[in-house]
C-alpha cells in the first residue's frame, strides 16, 4: 500500500508529460537547441509538481494514510515516505527515455534497461536479508541510480545531462 500511494504523484506528472508531449517532441527531433529547451522545460514542470506532491506524502503521511486507508493501515508509513522519496526520480526517468523513443534508438534504450534492471535485481538481493525497510531503501537508491542512467543519453544527444538537469529542477542558470 505505501508504493502505490507513494507513486500516485508521479505516475499521474509521467502520464501528462510523456505522452502528451511525445508528438510535439518528435516534430522538433532534429532541432537540438528547441529540443534541449522543451526537455528543460519539462523537467522543470515535473520537478516543480512532483517535490511539493511528495514532500507533503511524507509530512501528511500519517493522515493521508488514516483518510484513505484507514487505521489499520498506519503501519505502512515508514515504507511509504521511503518509496516517496523513491517517486521522485521516475517521472524523470521517464523523461529521459522519452528522448530514445523521438530518436528511434530503441537499441540503446534496450541496453540501458538491462544494466538498470541487473542493477536493480542486484539491490534488491543484496537488501532482501536486512528487511523491508531496507528494501524500499533500496528502491529509492536505485531510482537515483536509473535517473543518472537515463540521463547519460541526455547529454550525449543533446547537452542535457545530469548536471544540466540539476541545475535546471533547482532554477539555476
Amino acid at each position: 500500500r505505501g508504493s502505490s500511494l507513494a507513486a500516485l504523484p508521479g505516475e499521474a506528472v509521467t502520464q501528462a508529460v510523456v505522452s502528451v508531449h511525445y508528438q510535439i517532441l518528435a516534430e522538433m527531433e532534429n532541432d537540438v537547441a528547441s529540443l534541449r529547451a522543451a526537455y528543460a522545460r519539462l523537467v522543470r514542470w515535473a520537478t516543480w509538481m512532483l517535490v511539493p506532491a511528495l514532500a507533503l506524502l511524507v509530512v501528511f503521511a500519517p493522515q493521508i494514510v488514516r483518510l484513505l486507508l484507514g487505521e489499520k493501515w498506519l503501519p505502512c508509513v515508514p515504507y511509504l515516505r521511503i518509496l516517496a522519496c523513491a517517486a521522485v526520480w521516475e517521472p524523470l526517468t521517464h523523461i529521459n527515455l522519452n528522448l530514445l523513443y523521438v530518436k528511434g534508438r530503441s537499441d540503446l534504450l534496450l541496453k540501458l534497461e538491462i544494466w538498470k534492471k541487473s542493477i536493480a535485481f542486484a539491490l534488491l538481493f543484496a537488501s532482501m536479508p536486512f528487511g523491508i525497510v531496507w528494501m524500499c531503501v533500496g528502491r529509492a537508491v536505485f531510482g537515483l541510480i536509473a535517473y543518472v542512467f537515463d540521463t547519460y543519453y541526455m547529454g550525449k544527444f543533446l547537452g542535457f545531462g545530469l548536471r544540466r538537469q540539476l541545475r535546471t529542477m533547482l532554477f539555476l542558470p
